[in-house]
């Protein structure tokens, strides 16, 4: 399985007083132990450090740097992808959703993924599967 992993979801993993830590750290847990492809932007990875770092400090953002980045398999967004992210905000015309998302959605479509390693509820309303606890237990 190959899930795409969401900035939301990295975060509640790494801190713990996020109210999705919980979940967050098990669900990342089990996508490790198992061995499951975790595939990421560059767009996530940047908003992710910024988030860490603004909300925790910068040790933290270089600890997931260090030790949670060799893990994720990382799609580096382009001019192509930026624009087709780009145009999808434009042809959706919701302000909530950010131009990260939409390169993420962008990004799981053209490679096929279906399932979202997220607390995002942006990525159901695009037509995508939260990853759940029962999905890696099963």
């Amino acid at each position: 399985m190959v899930v795409f992993a969401d900035t939301s979801a990295l975060f509640a993993s790494l801190v713990s007083n996020d109210s999705h830590h919980g979940d967050g750290i098990a669900l990342m847990r089990g996508l490790l132990e198992r061995e499951e492809d975790i595939l990421t932007s560059s767009l996530v990875l940047s908003e992710t450090m910024s988030l860490l770092q603004a909300r925790v400090g910068l040790s933290h953002a270089i600890s997931f740097h260090e030790t949670l980045r060799p893990f994720l398999q990382v799609v580096w967004v382009d001019e192509r992808l930026y624009e087709a992210a780009v145009r999808r905000l434009r042809l959706r015309g919701r302000n909530k959703v950010s131009l990260v998302d939409a390169s993420s959605f962008v990004i799981m479509e053209e490679r096929g993924i279906d399932t979202a390693f997220a607390f995002d509820d942006h990525f159901q309303q695009e037509g995508f599967q939260l990853l759940a606890q029962a999905t890696l237990e099963g």
